[in-house]
């Protein structure tokens, strides 16, 4: 009851103040490595497997956006697995720590990633080079991917830098990767081929990593800015964004 209170008057807040508006992408995504066509270029900072073999500890944790929704209404389950939130060195030691998450070592992580790319979750921290966490996000509970959904052009407010692209032979219109796209970027064009809406794809590749004939792999999208270096960066190129 006292959590539905609390929601309550966030959501009041919230719709005082209207919706967040991006001027600068304060978060991003991160690629599925497996699915990025072997002649584009790959920066470490665009692997999520690099942050993996980095990082010592990791942790792991529940999301606490589907958690959330079923402590209000234990209805609210988009039947996604909640066990799949990351967090890396000092981060990880804090969760650690507090017993708000639990060690895990690389083959688990790696594990957790295959997971949460067969749900169709998308892989997305925070807009920098160097991350502390990484969420794994359903469109339906996930801040991170309600923020960018609710702006004008998602896709520039949230990106990973890449792009689909099909293999028309391969390609059997079977529409597999319009029902799995978070975004709603893609639609059923000329013979129920897909139609990509570029204004709103954020390029997680969960379309590619679904499609059963192998049609689609994701190539460098131009336009987006490569990640500010570190926090500072960041918070520089936000300030610089509004003037």
């Amino acid at each position: 009851m006292t959590l539905a209170i609390i929601h309550g008057y966030k959501d009041a807040i919230d719709k005082t103040r209207g919706p967040v508006k991006l001027t600068f992408p304060v978060n991003r995504v991160i690629p599925v490595n497996k699915k990025i066509k072997a002649d584009n270029r790959i920066h470490t900072y665009q692997q999520v497997k690099t942050y993996i073999e980095k990082y010592d500890p990791i942790a792991v944790s529940t999301c606490f956006c589907r958690h959330e929704a079923k402590l209000i209404d234990p209805s609210d389950d988009c039947g996604k697995p909640n066990e799949v939130c990351m967090q890396f060195g000092m981060g990880a030691q804090f969760v650690i720590d507090r017993k708000m998450g639990r060690k895990i070592d690389r083959e688990e992580a790696l594990h957790i990633l295959e997971i949460s790319e067969e749900a169709g979750l998308v892989h997305a921290a925070i807009n920098r080079q160097e991350i502390d966490f990484l969420c794994n996000c359903c469109s339906c509970h996930c801040m991170i991917l309600k923020t960018a959904l609710a702006q004008l052009k998602p896709g520039l407010a949230l990106n990973s830098g890449f792009m689909p692209e099909w293999d028309r032979d391969l390609c059997t219109a079977c529409g597999t990767c319009i029902e799995r796209c978070p975004a709603d970027a893609l639609t059923a064009g000329a013979e129920d081929r897909p139609e990509l809406n570029m204004d709103r794809c954020i390029g997680c590749s969960v379309c590619a990593t679904g499609c059963p004939s192998e049609a689609i792999m994701m190539i460098e999208r131009p336009g987006i800015p490569i990640p500010p270096v570190d926090q500072k960066a960041l918070k520089e190129a936000i300030k610089a964004s509004r003037k």
